[in-house]
């Protein structure tokens, strides 16, 4: 229990820090003045209205707003992260094609795993191996993964987990479609999304400012 608090810690330290790569470079910068900001603000707001809470609020919404404007972080880091997650599907269903079980088929994809996949995959294949229950590994997982479509994946590999049962490598086949179809859409969106129409002087929004 005390192996799964520390790697669930472990996991959501991980995507903290992914949420703060993928900010716009001058929010990732001087986000450590708005921390300050956002603690001076909390204390004003519980010194005037007495009430401890509304100064978390208000020191919560503070130091959030970079991620509330900014909601998706690098269009470009998630479609790669689409890819790869495609490309490790298709490997886990032709390796689990030859009989392996699940536990044994994700540790012989770490060495082949796309790059920006390897790390998360070779924490779930130790945590196998240390004993973790497979519940808690794929959890876990899509923690370290941090889209939808980690959670997705996750939730096939506990369903087989708890079920073992047939047709694992067809459901990572099409998991793997999904991604790929994934990948392929939000390519799409970057390129053809909305654009601001004011000029760069004459827009505030957070696209043109930043």
């Amino acid at each position: 229990m005390a192996g799964a608090r520390h790697w669930r810690g472990r996991g959501l330290r991980h995507r903290g820090q992914r949420a703060m790569d993928e900010l716009p470079p001058r929010w990732r910068d001087n986000y450590r003045y708005l921390l300050v900001a956002a603690a001076v603000a909390g204390v004003g707001m519980w010194v005037w209205t007495g009430w401890p809470i509304h100064g978390l609020m208000t020191a919560g919404a503070l130091a959030g707003l970079p991620f509330l404007l900014h909601p998706g972080g690098s269009a470009q880091r998630r479609i790669a992260r689409l890819d790869a997650l495609a490309q490790w599907l298709h490997q886990l269903a032709s390796i689990h094609i030859a009989g392996t079980s699940l536990e044994q088929t994700i540790a012989a994809s770490v060495g082949r795993a796309p790059t920006v996949l390897r790390e998360p995959v070779a924490a779930a294949a130790v945590r196998l191996q240390q004993g973790v229950t497979p519940r808690e590994v794929y959890a876990l997982l899509a923690d370290d993964l941090g889209d939808t479509a980690g959670d997705e994946v996750a939730l096939l590999l506990m369903e087989h987990a708890e079920g073992r049962g047939p047709g694992l490598s067809a459901a990572l086949s099409a998991a793997a479609q999904s991604a790929g179809a994934q990948a392929k859409t939000s390519g799409r969106s970057t390129r053809t999304g909305p654009r601001c129409g004011a000029t760069r002087g004459g827009c505030r929004c957070s696209r043109c400012w930043w």
